[in-house]
């Protein structure tokens, strides 16, 4: 019932959704402090993060037992780089330990089920995605659009460029195209879905590109003119 009340909060806004792409380490996150801000899986390990006083932020795995000292550890270094009012979304599996822990803001904390964001919602959670492809991309994209929000912009998102670039700004990794053809078209696919999803549901998204850099999928803008609009 929680969740609920985020239901719509959000209509005709727009947020700007930051995930891990190498791409991010080019990006000024200053200037988005007075947007709407989505940030999802580990983009808080970014030296900056602090600076886009984020709204939102989803770690939506579901947590194995026999870790949970590990990821206790890693959500409270993330938590601890959050604002007081930015809401955080995690799996259910995660809230029994949660709630025996005193190192968390409880009443900041949202959870959802790989099948149940708002209850009896007819906004799928994930953005309707089959098992394979749930992750943080598809529960955000999904969470922003039960939110309400209007206009969807992709920041970091370099698997849903052309060309294709592989790795996070954390692990050092950064490979061009290193994938076969069948794989990129799976993954343009997956894609597709999303963005089938988001206008069945009147909602705009829009994948943020640097110079040199498409979006096949999904509609494209390049990242000075988005400076340009928040500025």
């Amino acid at each position: 019932k929680k969740n609920n009340a985020l239901v719509s909060k959000h209509d005709n806004q727009r947020v700007f959704l930051f995930l891990t792409g190498t791409s991010i380490k080019k990006i000024d996150l200053r200037k988005f402090s007075k947007e709407f801000v989505f940030g999802a899986n580990l983009i808080a390990y970014h030296n900056s993060f602090e600076d886009l006083q984020a709204n939102y932020y989803a770690i939506p795995a579901p947590c194995n037992p026999r870790i949970a000292r590990l990821i206790d550890f890693h959500l409270l270094i993330i938590s601890n780089k959050l604002g007081n009012n930015c809401k955080l979304f995690l799996h259910g599996s995660t809230k029994s330990w949660i709630d025996n822990s005193d190192r968390f803001n409880k009443d900041s904390i949202f959870y959802t089920l790989s099948d149940e964001f708002v209850k009896d919602s007819k906004i799928p959670p994930f953005c309707g995605v089959d098992a394979s492809f749930k992750g943080s991309f598809t529960f955000s994209v999904g969470a922003c659009v039960e939110m309400g929000f209007k206009e969807i912009y992709l920041v970091g998102a370099d698997y849903a460029k052309s060309p294709l670039v592989v790795g996070h700004f954390y692990d050092g990794e950064e490979e061009i195209n290193p994938y076969p053809k069948e794989v990129v078209n799976q993954l343009q696919k997956n894609h597709s879905e999303i963005k089938k999803f988001c206008e069945q549901n009147g909602v705009k998204l829009f994948n943020v590109v640097e110079q040199g850099f498409e979006s096949p999928i999904f509609d494209s803008i390049d990242i000075q003119e988005v400076y340009s609009l928040i500025q």
